[in-house]
Formats: C-alpha cells, sequence, structure tokens
C-alpha cells in the first residue's frame, strides 16, 4: 500500500496540476500545486510506516518548512527575469539548503509556527517580480509524462531518509518543494520566465492553504488515526483554499489587474 502510494498517487496528482496548467493556464495550475500535493502524501506515507504521534510531529515541521518553500520562490522568480533554469534552481536550491538548519533551530509551539509562516508567505508575495503575459503555450502530453517521473524519483528519495531524520526534520524534508520545483522547471524551460513566474505568484498565495492542512493534521492524527485525519485535513484546506482564491481574485478585480487564476493572454 505504501509503496503504492509513493509510485500512484503523486504522480497523479502532479498530473493534475500539470493538466490544470494545460486547460487554464500557468496561474491556475500554481494555485493546485499550493495545495500539500507532494507534502500531503509524503506525511502520509511516514504515517503509516511510523505511526500516528510520528506524524503529528512530522506535520509541525512540515508547517515551518514553509518558511523556506517562500524563500525558493522568490529567488527562482526573481532570477527567473534575466537567467536560465539550470542557474535559478541552483540558486533556489541553495536558499532551501541554508535556510533548513536555522528552521531546524527553531522550537516554537504550534500557533507561533503557523503565524511566523504566514508573516513569511506574506513578505514573500510582497518580494515577487510582477506578472507578464505568458503567452498561450501550455504543457504537453509528453512534458506532464516526464513531470510525474521526476516528481515520483524525488518523492522516493525524500521518504527513504524518514528513519534517519527523525520526525521534526523528515517534517522539514517534506517540504523540500518537489513540486513547485517540478513545475517551476518545466514552465520555465518551455514556456519562458512568464510561465515560471506566473507560477509563482499564484503559488505563494496558495500556501497559506498548505499551512491549514498540516496545523489540521498536527492537531488531529493522534486522535483520529491516519486516514481520517488526513481525510479531514484535506476536506477544510480544499475549503479554506477556496475561500482564498475567491479573496485573491476579488482583490486584483479592484487592483483591475487579470484574475492570477486566469491564464494570461497576450
Amino acid at each position: 500500500m505504501v509503496l503504492l502510494l509513493k509510485l500512484v498517487l503523486v504522480p497523479a496528482l502532479l498530473a493534475l496540476a500539470s493538466g490544470v496548467s494545460r486547460r487554464w493556464g500557468h496561474g491556475a495550475g500554481g494555485w493546485v500545486t499550493a495545495l500539500p500535493i507532494i507534502a500531503g502524501p509524503i506525511v502520509l506515507i511516514m504515517t503509516l510506516e511510523h505511526g500516528a504521534a510520528f506524524g503529528a510531529q512530522a506535520s509541525r515541521g512540515t508547517l515551518l518548512g514553509l518558511v523556506y518553500m517562500g524563500l525558493f520562490c522568490v529567488a527562482y522568480a526573481r532570477l527567473a527575469r534575466r537567467a536560465a533554469w539550470s542557474v535559478c534552481l541552483a540558486a533556489s536550491w541553495a536558499v532551501v539548503a541554508l535556510a533548513t538548519p536555522l528552521l531546524a533551530l527553531l522550537r516554537l509551539d504550534l500557533w507561533p509556527s503557523f503565524a511566523l509562516v504566514l508573516a513569511a508567505l506574506a513578505l514573500s508575495y510582497r518580494m515577487l517580480p510582477p506578472a507578464r503575459a505568458a503567452g498561450g503555450s501550455v504543457p504537453g502530453a509528453r512534458e506532464i509524462g516526464w513531470r510525474m517521473v521526476a516528481g515520483v524519483a524525488m518523492v522516493l528519495f525524500t521518504t527513504s531518509l524518514a528513519q534517519w531524520l527523525g520526525p521534526r526534520l523528515s517534517g522539514l524534508a517534506a517540504t523540500f518543494p518537489i513540486g513547485i520545483t517540478v513545475m517551476a522547471v518545466f514552465s520555465h524551460r518551455f514556456h519562458g520566465e512568464a510561465a515560471a513566474i506566473g507560477l509563482m505568484r499564484a503559488v505563494v498565495p496558495g500556501l497559506a492553504s498548505f499551512a491549514v492542512f498540516f496545523v489540521v493534521c498536527a492537531l488531529v492524527l493522534e486522535h483520529l488515526g491516519a486516514w481520517r485525519g488526513f481525510a479531514a485535513a484535506s476536506a477544510i484546506t480544499l475549503a479554506a483554499h477556496a475561500l482564498l482564491m475567491c479573496a485573491m481574485w476579488r482583490l486584483a478585480r479592484r487592483r483591475a489587474q487579470t484574475p492570477i487564476v486566469l491564464r494570461d493572454t497576450t
């Protein structure tokens, strides 16, 4: 069952995000990517393998990892205006590598961690470059297949480290930006820097829903168990994500901008 989750669920969720990008544009794909489509299954796998208490502790660590996810998005988007995808990826991963040991030193309770994450995401969003028209280029079927393969490889590597890292560091490792990396690199490589920037401008505010998911997991896993706990977290997160998308869409309308959930057009 656990191996099946690794080999089927994660690539299916990446295919979903890529399919949304193909149908509605890179910004819409960014909103799907911001959901815990990679970290959620990873922590579920850890919970099934190591128990509900391990999963609850990993969820707390995962929550703090959202700080470096915001930093990753800022670094990638700002460099994308003038550098190739390989340079952007190397620099963004370097930011993650520097931030992770610092975050591992923090010993915050759940609610202060949540407040820190929301503040970090708000600051990250303000630091993103402005959106640009991305044209009509969208992911093809072959590209989506390669995205799925890349996602599986990264998930297998991350989950294999859990027994050596322990719950807290495993949680931080779970938020390594696997889904964002896959989506950003393929968007940038095949569709240009505007597509990558549009993706990040949707991902960063959407990560607030990601934070909600792991707050709920940290609170309920030991009481409800793995499957019911993750089901409850998923339902609450989807509701929060829908409300957040509506709020951002209304904000964009007030500012007379194209809503970031829609495809940019030239």
